[in-house]
């Protein structure tokens, strides 16, 4: 029991110590379709845990959206566009410990 908590409390400290967990995933690639895209993208590579999935917004940032099933690998495909329409479209990765910095792109 005391080594959980002490994993606990390392965890902790770790998410409270400044965005150790993860930068910030590299957009590669936008492909148009019609209605919708392809993202292609690279993980942080400093992250301390598997990708769990990968939301992305369409309003640079302001509401995110999640997948579902679960995006844990690129391509990223985004359905539900308007043609002729654009977007300010951001991805950020999900870890069981919360959430990267959002892509720059």
């Amino acid at each position: 029991m005391k080594a959980q908590n002490l994993l606990l409390m390392l965890t902790m400290l770790l998410l409270l110590a400044g965005k150790v967990w993860s930068q910030a995933p590299t957009v590669n690639s936008l492909l148009n379709l019609s209605g919708g895209c392809w993202v292609n993208f690279t993980p942080p590579t400093n992250s301390l845990g598997p990708v769990s999935n990968c939301q992305y917004s369409l309003n640079n940032g302001t509401t995110w959206i999640t997948p579902s099933p679960a995006v844990t690998e690129s391509p990223l495909t985004i359905s539900g566009l308007t043609n002729c329409t654009s977007y300010s479209v951001k991805i950020r990765i999900q870890h069981w410990y919360g959430y990267s910095d959002r892509s720059e792109e």
